[in-house]
């Protein structure tokens, strides 16, 4: 009996010397996604910038991604193009980055826009 539990013992003892290595291993591989995340995550606070646009402030709006047509539309000539359209009155915050404009009726875009499409 004594002969059994020492054998018992040393595989207990072999097993651990598997499992503490291989517990460890796996331990790292889930954390890692959530450094990983972290470190994306401060990269894309670092880039932000601090919205200090306050309602009833006149903006330009960016015309890079608009769809607005020319009629004399040329592809060698797109730095003839207006590269910011008017001075538009902000109406209201609606989160954190993105903020309603009071748009002309021409102007066929939704009227809620990302501040990084914005400036002064």
């Amino acid at each position: 009996m004594v002969g059994q539990w020492n054998h018992d013992k040393m595989w207990s003892l072999e097993g651990s010397t598997f499992f503490e290595p291989l517990q460890a291993s796996l331990l790292d591989a889930q954390d890692c996604p959530c450094k990983a995340q972290a470190g994306r995550t401060a990269e894309a606070n670092r880039s932000q910038r601090l919205c200090t646009l306050k309602v009833r402030h006149f903006v330009m709006l960016s015309t890079k991604d608009l769809p607005m047509k020319y009629e004399n539309h040329v592809p060698s000539r797109q730095n003839l193009q207006h590269s910011w359209a008017g001075h538009h009155k902000i109406i209201k915050f609606c989160e954190p980055n993105t903020v309603e404009l009071e748009l002309p009726a021409d102007m066929i875009i939704h009227n809620t826009i990302i501040v990084s499409k914005l400036k002064k």
